[in-house]
């Protein structure tokens, strides 16, 4: 019905967590009291606009790439993906 496959589904949901617009239309999961979808997710920032995203999934699947590892590894090495440069946004502790 949405015309995307189920890997698709799976992957957004692991990106953005459990409400997402995924080819124009609203998809809800079930659980939404959840406040992360991934606890161990590290926000990552994008250089260039400045903004921050909850995971390397979610900044992936905004930027319309395919696998997160390319950012991974744009990350680690100062390159760039999806056309923009990225960072581990460090928490500062108080």
């Amino acid at each position: 019905a949405l015309g995307c496959t189920v890997g698709n589904l799976w992957f957004a949901r692991k990106a953005i967590g459990d409400e997402v617009v995924l080819f124009g239309k609203k998809v809800t999961f079930r659980d939404t009291s959840r406040t992360t979808p991934n606890s161990k997710a590290k926000p990552v920032r994008c250089l260039e606009t400045g903004e921050i995203f909850p995971s390397i999934a979610a900044a992936t699947l905004a930027c319309g790439l395919r696998c997160p590892q390319n950012m991974s590894e744009a990350i680690k090495w100062g390159r760039r993906a999806g056309g923009y440069h990225w960072e581990f946004v460090v928490k500062e502790k108080a």
